[in-house]
């Protein structure tokens, strides 16, 4: 059956896959909708959105879309996805579109973008701004064919948030699985600030604040550069009350913390591709930790060093603290973005995505989750091809201060801010210390060494 009535389809209908398909109708798009279970379909049809149409039968939702034909796909990543294809591919022509809007490894999409040439034209999507951002405006950041993603924009553009000028949070941001890559590295950087964040909330219950309290201090850092998605919605939870029996609902939740792996992944790629991401790798060490925490000590060690570490402060000592405390943000918010930013830069020139740096940091301005202030200083920092670096660090260079001064006021576990700390001091430092190390490799396993201001590698010389 073939009506050609539909501009774009969508499989999976998960809350990602519903919110998007809502997302496209609510902007006069037809959308034809399919998922392996009925009862999803069913229950997104029940809602009435105008523009939805339901499909029970892949051929019969294929045959509904235009030429050429526009799939989106939003079904769990690995194996799911590559049977998904392999059913599409017979109902397919070479000019139809399918987009995958998971998280998707990016050396996945890597592999489809190669296998399903001359196919079809595969697209590796990356999308973020959870469920609200699906159905209200995401960031979005396909890529894959030139062609095929710059034919897809007019139709990502109108479903797209907007950055601070108003303009689409969506661009073509490179050839082959660039859409993944950028994605997984957004997910990276995110995990670095929600951990700063939270260390940061440690440090101050350490401190016996209430969490009523801890909500105020976040209130008030909330501004300028750090003003952002992350700290408005920690600020939401610390205030949040538990409706069923009262109290902080935060408090009563578990502490651990889920990953679904794309932090790690960007941990990974940094090693790969030899790019120091610590205070992104500090985060995911972090959520592993959380995991395991309690199977070291007992609780009572816990107590009773809990009570060691527990100091009380005063009103006027609260205070003295939100200045360190924005500082200390700052920071953990520019290491974030530059470690995540240099990972994107590197693999795109080395894998010739051609990314243009300028627009992932104006996309991030809207619906996604790493959303914030200092993303506009940052635009400018890779208009400029890194000459603003030398401003920003001479800037943070004098707080790092702050971040020592956190240190030595509590003991509680800091890997991303220490991580943060040793990123900029490593910066600072001009001449590491690791001619040791390459002294140590040489000395035991003639691994050869070079000499400041000669050419060429030298290696012995050393007293055995």
């Amino acid at each position: 059956m073939e009506n050609n009535i539909n501009h774009v389809g969508v499989i999976g209908l998960g809350v990602m896959g519903a919110s998007l398909a809502q997302n496209f109708a609510s902007k006069n798009h037809n959308v034809a909708v399919y998922n392996r279970s009925w009862d999803k379909t069913q229950s997104l049809i029940d809602k009435g959105v105008s523009g939805i149409s339901g499909y029970q039968d892949l051929v019969d939702f294929v045959g509904s879309l235009e030429s050429p034909r526009k799939i989106i796909l939003l079904v769990k990543s690995g194996d799911p996805v590559d049977k998904t294809i392999e059913t599409l591919l017979p109902m397919l022509s070479e000019k139809d579109i399918v987009v995958d809007m998971g998280n998707s490894n990016w050396k996945d999409t890597e592999r489809r973008y190669n296998e399903y040439a001359g196919k079809i034209r595969f697209v590796g999507c990356g999308v973020s701004g959870g469920e609200e951002g699906a159905l209200h405006g995401p960031s979005i950041m396909p890529g894959g064919e030139k062609d095929a993603v710059d034919e897809l924009l007019p139709l990502l553009q109108k479903i797209s948030a907007k950055d601070f000028n108003g303009n689409p949070c969506v661009t073509n941001v490179g050839i082959g699985s660039a859409g993944h890559f950028v994605k997984m590295v957004h997910n990276g950087i995110e995990y670095a600030i929600m951990q700063g964040i939270v260390e940061v909330y440690d440090i101050l219950r350490s401190f016996d604040l209430g969490t009523g309290q801890i909500a105020e201090i976040f209130r008030k850092v909330d501004y300028g550069n750090i003003q952002s998605y992350l700290l408005d919605i920690t600020i939401n939870i610390l205030e949040t009350q538990d409706k069923v029996d009262g109290g902080y609902l935060l408090e009563k939740v578990v502490e651990e913390a889920k990953a679904k792996g794309t932090g790690g992944w960007t941990a990974q790629s940094a090693i790969e591709f030899g790019v120091a991401t610590p205070s992104i790798s500090a985060a995911v060490i972090a959520r592993i930790m959380s995991a395991r925490n309690q199977s070291y000590v007992t609780d009572k060690l816990i107590d009773d060093l809990k009570e060691m570490r527990t100091t009380k402060l005063t009103e006027p000592e609260i205070e003295a603290m939100i200045t360190p405390i924005f500082r200390t943000l700052e920071m953990v918010y520019l290491s974030s973005y530059l470690q995540g930013l240099d990972l994107i830069k590197q693999v795109g020139d080395e894998k010739n995505y051609q990314i243009d740096m300028s627009e992932v940091t104006r996309i991030w301005q809207g619906g996604c989750i790493i959303r914030s202030q200092m993303l506009t200083m940052l635009d400018l920092f890779w208009e400029e091809d890194k000459i603003k670096s030398h401003k920003v660090l001479y800037e943070i260079k004098k707080d790092i201060a702050y971040i020592r001064m956190l240190h030595g006021k509590s003991h509680t576990p800091k890997p991303v801010l220490n991580a943060t700390y040793d990123y900029f001091q490593s910066i600072f430092a001009g001449r590491l210390p690791s001619n040791l190390i390459q002294a140590q490799r040489d000395y035991f396993g003639a691994h050869t060494y070079r000499k400041v201001g000669e050419k060429g590698d030298h290696t012995g010389g050393w007293n055995q």
